[in-house]
């Protein structure tokens, strides 16, 4: 039995080009303006301690939740009391 012969095929080199994506600043979560402006202003710990007041809970337990500072978590309710963040209320 003679052997089919095959005519050569020209194959087709395509290149693929890869675009890198570089990731910049985590986007996974927008943060409200609110939030932007304590980001700015200190970091991480600023949001979580507007995120522990809700009303309810006093300054001592903020502090001991947040672990900051007695000055430092004044500091922080003192701006967003200037800024109309949050109204304190004094006992």
């Amino acid at each position: 039995m003679a052997k089919k012969t095959r005519k050569p095929t020209k194959k087709k080199h395509i290149k693929k080009i890869k675009t890198k994506i570089k990731p910049g600043k985590k986007t996974a979560k927008h943060f409200s303006p609110v939030e932007k402006i304590l980001q700015n202003r200190y970091g991480q710990k600023g949001t979580v301690v507007y995120h522990m007041i809700d009303g309810k809970k006093s300054s001592g337990v903020i502090l001991k939740k947040s672990k900051l500072s007695k000055s430092k978590l004044f500091e922080m309710l003192n701006f967003m009391e200037q800024h109309g963040i949050i109204k304190l209320d004094r006992v």
